[in-house]
């Protein structure tokens, strides 16, 4: 399985870390980390997505977002799993419904 940047590499561009807060080191971790490894982490990372031309959230856990409440839209591990088969247009689209409705990702079975 590919790691986590690697699976979003048309995603996003790391630029650093803001809230929430992730210390530098832990970029270092999550770059090599599968994104099996990346749910159980407890992490986060706050990324410049080049291809939604915004900063997005990344976090490992629900628990590790429950007091976050800035503008940027937080996507979970399994999110990302259906966002890496989707083409360009079709993430901008859904990030777009997902800034709106402040909704999840779930997979479809249709």
């Amino acid at each position: 399985m590919p790691n986590v940047l690697e699976l979003l590499r048309d995603l996003r561009k790391p630029r650093g870390t803001q809230e929430p807060k992730s210390q530098p080191d832990d970029l270092k971790v999550i770059e090599q980390l599968t994104l099996d490894e990346f749910a159980a982490s407890e992490l986060t990372l706050m990324v410049k997505s080049t291809l939604l031309g915004e900063e997005i959230v990344f976090a490992s856990d629900p628990k590790c977002i429950l007091d976050w409440n800035g503008p940027q839209v937080v996507y979970l591990p399994y999110e990302l799993k259906v966002l890496a088969r989707l083409t360009p247009e079709a993430i901008k689209r859904i990030h777009a419904l997902k800034k709106v409705v402040d909704g999840e990702i779930v997979e479809s079975t249709h």
